[in-house]
């Protein structure tokens, strides 16, 4: 290998199949393995599942060797014949897929968006329609109310279907939509 205008010479051992750099300017060798020599550990069908597994990563965003071999051994993908061993393999023959790690190795954060930049909510100052209806999940009650055409979306649990305790709510939801400086309908009940 030449670089800078500088020899560097390679040399394998036989039983580790790794090569190590000679260089009289380093004490300790250098660690250099191939793909060729990789693959040649392997026979030639468990290379090309290894591929398919490969394959497979590419196809659902590369996620990591962990996070892909959960979903195949869970049976989260169906007609897939790809095992986790075929995953293990793809990362000793080829290493780590490089998507993988530039997308968890990111290193920094998004911008803050100063607040002069962001937009106020479409139709907050419109008259904002009221439409609430009684939701039961496991016997609890609450009042759910949509706001439109905000559409934005109030929960509340109450205490049954009487008049006083949907009263409440109703006062609360919109006691919400005034700290939320958005113009209230006409407070009717």
């Amino acid at each position: 290998l030449e670089m800078n205008k500088r020899n560097f010479i390679f040399k394998t051992t036989t039983a580790l199949s790794i090569y190590t750099l000679q260089n009289s300017m380093r004490r300790a060798p250098t660690l250099v393995s191939t793909v060729e020599e990789n693959k040649a550990k392997f026979a030639t069908r468990e290379v090309e599942r290894a591929m398919k597994a490969r394959e497979l990563s590419r196809k659902c965003g590369f996620p990591s060797d962990q996070n892909l071999m959960k979903l195949v051994n869970n049976g989260g993908l169906i007609n897939n014949d790809v095992t986790a061993a075929d995953i293990r393999r793809a990362t000793e023959i080829w290493g780590p897929a490089l998507p993988a790690l530039k997308g968890k190795t990111t290193g920094h954060t998004s911008p803050e968006v100063p607040p002069s930049i962001v937009s106020p909510v479409p139709d907050a100052h419109r008259v904002q329609e009221l439409n609430c209806d009684l939701m039961f999940v496991n016997g609890v009650c609450a009042m759910i109310l949509v706001a439109k055409p905000m559409q934005l979306v109030f929960a509340i649990p109450i205490a049954g279907k009487k008049t006083g305790p949907i009263s409440r709510a109703i006062a609360q939801m919109l006691q919400a939509l005034r700290a939320r400086k958005r113009n209230s309908p006409a407070e009717s009940t």
